[in-house]
């Protein structure tokens, strides 16, 4: 209630917010000899000026490596996309042939397991596929 009245005293507006359920959110280190890659991309507008950044982490639960790269004027999507491919190709360096991808972005997950791919990144895609002996992806909540 006390914060009722002061947002009634400074005359701010607000809305009422519905109760959402909340969902348990964990972390788990990737399986041996498997690579971690959690990735995440942003874009200011869509399209907007984007990046996009990957954090990988090995079985131990150690930070391996973190980078970030900016991707110039794209889409929400092309973001998130890019931030997966870069990565990937990114962690080519320490020898992993397995790999778990974590995402938020589901809809590139599912263009991704299937294959679907757009014309312009399909050969990077192949590229990396067949560099690695499995990739496996996760869908993460956005919290």
């Amino acid at each position: 209630m006390t914060d009722l009245k002061v947002l009634n005293f400074f005359r701010v507006s607000f809305r009422k917010v519905k109760h959402i359920d909340p969902k348990a959110c964990y972390w788990t280190p990737p399986n041996h000899n498997e690579l971690l890659l959690c990735t995440d991309s942003a874009s200011r507008g869509n399209p907007g000026v984007a990046g996009a950044g990957v954090v990988a982490w090995n079985a131990n639960s150690e930070v391996v490596g973190a980078m970030c790269i900016g991707l110039g004027i794209t889409s929400n999507f092309l973001a998130e996309l890019y931030g997966i491919l870069v990565g990937l190709e990114w962690a080519t360096q320490w020898g992993y042939m397995k790999i778990l991808i974590h995402s938020d972005s589901s809809s590139v997950i599912t263009v991704l397991e299937n294959d679907s791919v757009p014309w312009f990144a399909q050969q990077r895609w192949m590229d990396i596929k067949n560099f690695y002996d499995s990739i496996r992806f996760a869908h993460t909540f956005r919290e």
